[in-house]
């Protein structure tokens, strides 16, 4: 009869940099086991995946774009208050 024995698993993990912040380690610089250092390295995984990667692209293009039409819009605004201003002025 076998006995069931939990079966240990060794993962070594690292940040897109290639090391785990310091600030995450112990004195011995391995992992501490807190809840900040399993999100880092959650948040490591998801980004390693090609799916998040293409919607944080997008989503960065769609950023980029909408602060572009802002101050596009603002530099409108702008120019046309010029505009008003040195009409008031005649």
């Amino acid at each position: 009869m076998m006995s069931a024995r939990p079966t240990e698993v060794h993962l070594q993990l690292s940040s897109t940099a290639g090391t785990l912040n310091p600030a995450l380690q112990d004195r011995n610089g391995k992992p501490k086991r807190s809840v900040s250092t399993i999100i880092h390295i959650l948040n490591d995984l998801l980004g390693a995946s090609p799916q998040y990667r293409a919607q944080m692209v997008q989503r960065q293009q769609q950023q980029r774009h909408d602060r572009h039409a802002e101050r596009a819009a603002a530099r409108a605004a702008a120019r046309a208050a010029a505009r008003a201003a040195g009409r008031s002025s005649e």
